[in-house]
């Protein structure tokens, strides 16, 4: 698909009372994609995937907007998770995510327009998100669109730091 001829897709704040369950499978698949494996993902949700609900209501504390299911033609496709770091010129990406049948349409280029205004309007001229090593769709996707890597991680995690330049 030609990118201006691409669907415009709807993006509303998660219901967390209403599509928990959602939110739960979309973060697992997330990390397979990312990883290859489940190995490690129940580390990472945690007990009855509490912890990640934990911090998925924290991101939603933060940053309401930025916490959506992203919509089209009255489906739920895909997600955003956004928080708030110490540096209060940088805005996280926690993790944008479209179902397998939205992939690779050039649908990805919203989710990315849509972070960017937000946190350039919450004066944040810098967006930070992680992604793992062997995750190669998700570093050409970042790649074409500007973000250039700042190495491993520091907090030790298998992932790479990503930056990418927000004008204000």
């Amino acid at each position: 698909m030609h990118e201006s001829k691409l669907p415009p897709l709807r993006f509303s704040p998660i219901d967390l009372a209403r599509r928990e369950d959602v939110c739960i499978a979309f973060r697992r698949d997330s990390y397979v994609l990312s990883f290859g494996t489940f190995d490690g993902v129940e580390s990472q949700m945690g007990p009855d995937n509490q912890t990640y609900l934990k911090h998925l209501r924290r991101f939603i504390s933060q940053v309401p907007e930025g916490n959506t299911h992203v919509w089209l033609n009255g489906e739920i496709i895909g997600q955003t998770e956004m928080s708030l770091v110490k540096d209060p010129t940088i805005g996280y990406v926690n993790l944008f995510y479209l179902v397998k049948a939205c992939r690779n349409q050039g649908l990805g280029a919203q989710l990315h327009t849509y972070a960017c205004n937000l946190f350039r309007a919450k004066g944040k001229s810098q967006l930070n998100l992680s992604v793992s090593p062997t995750n190669l769709p998700a570093h050409a996707f970042y790649k074409k669109h500007g973000w250039t890597s700042l190495g491993p991680r520091p907090n030790g995690a298998n992932v790479i730091l990503m930056a990418y330049q927000n004008s204000i």
